[in-house]
């Protein structure tokens, strides 16, 4: 859904130990990635579905 480069570019933007975002809409975590990126719901169910089993295909970011 999310390529390498684009996560790690968004991660490093919004870290907290790198920026001083307060925000949970703003900051490094699963809910801002979603927001950010415009994944849709039932992508998200999918994917959580699969980590939750142990899927090997288990990710967002490819």
């Amino acid at each position: 859904m999310v390529g390498v480069d684009e996560f790690e570019s968004r991660l490093n933007s919004t870290s907290s130990s790198k920026s001083e975002l307060t925000s949970v809409g703003e900051a490094a975590n699963l809910y801002s990635f979603i927001k950010h990126f415009n994944i849709p719901g039932d992508l998200v169910r999918e994917n959580l579905v699969k980590m939750r089993n142990g899927s090997a295909d288990d990710d967002f970011i490819r």
